[in-house]
């Protein structure tokens, strides 16, 4: 039998893969959608198809359609958020800005800080860049941010660098199903500045909401300099669109662009997404 020599990390992959599952299985650990709330797209696909067809047959620019950008900043304003397009980039879903954030900040071991347990397939993407984890506890109001000041302390008198980032999901945490607290916000966003770490704010499940008023989102409550929202489209139209969304200053948006190996997202994809949008 032939013998492959795959790198390390694929062994550390595979201890985090998914097993098939049993017929007739519903697996919840995923955001599938609901077959019946899938939008049609006919008249967009085939406005893509001809009308925009010299734009979506060709490569599109990395940081995403320009049209799409502004739809986006049209959702974040509609959110809280006050965010030119200029501070979009447009990536294959959610999970792709979260891997192009690792790759752009973490170099081999370091830490990233996650809420305990955190998103099941954020996981491999951690470990595919070979971070460490630092877990932090939740209760009824999110992330324990008392337990991450001590924790914090404690690296700090063993002289363990500050991890550079934090991931969680303050809106309807999945698996959790917890949303953190407006205190716990404003509190963990004075940890970021003092001790210098950036928040990766997933927001994919921030619009997914049956009853009461929304919290302001880390985002909206920070100056703009030490929260990096991810978003997507997966939730809320289509998983299959495949276009997320990175919100960031230029400066951190640049190197994420850079990354990307992909030629950048679909511009087909992203001219149906857009007409979509744009039709309300």
């Amino acid at each position: 039998m032939t013998s492959y020599r795959f790198a390390a990390r694929c062994a550390r992959m595979e201890a985090h893969s998914h097993p098939p599952s049993p017929p007739g299985a519903i697996r919840l650990s995923g955001g599938s959608a609901f077959a019946p709330t899938m939008p049609h797209v006919v008249k967009e696909a085939m406005a893509a198809a001809e009308e925009y067809r010299t734009e979506t047959m060709q490569y599109g620019p990395l940081m995403g359609l320009a049209d799409l950008r502004a739809l986006l900043a049209e959702q974040e304003r509609g959110q809280g958020t006050d965010v030119p397009p200029g501070h979009i980039l447009v990536t294959n879903g959610a999970k792709q800005g979260i891997d192009l954030i690792c790759r752009a900040f973490l170099d081999p071991g370091e830490p990233v800080i996650v809420s305990a347990p955190t998103y099941v397939t954020a996981v491999p993407i951690f470990v595919s860049n070979d971070a460490t984890f630092v877990s932090i506890g939740q209760d009824a109001d999110g992330l324990d941010v008392d337990a991450l000041e001590t924790t914090l302390a404690a690296r700090a008198r063993a002289g363990l660098p500050v991890p550079k980032l934090l991931y969680d999901i303050p809106d309807f945490h999945n698996p959790a199903g917890l949303t953190l607290s407006l205190e716990r916000r404003r509190r963990l966003l004075d940890l970021a500045a003092r001790h210098g770490f950036l928040i990766v704010e997933d927001q994919t499940y921030r619009q997914i909401r049956f009853a009461g008023e929304g919290l302001p989102s880390l985002r909206a409550l920070d100056d703009g300099t030490h929260v990096i929202a991810v978003n997507t489209l997966s939730k809320l139209l289509a998983p299959g669109l495949r276009v997320g969304w990175v919100t960031a200053p230029p400066a951190i948006l640049d190197r994420l662009a850079a990354l990307k190996a992909d030629g950048g997202t679909s511009p087909f994809l992203q001219r149906v997404a857009a007409l979509v949008l744009a039709r309300g």
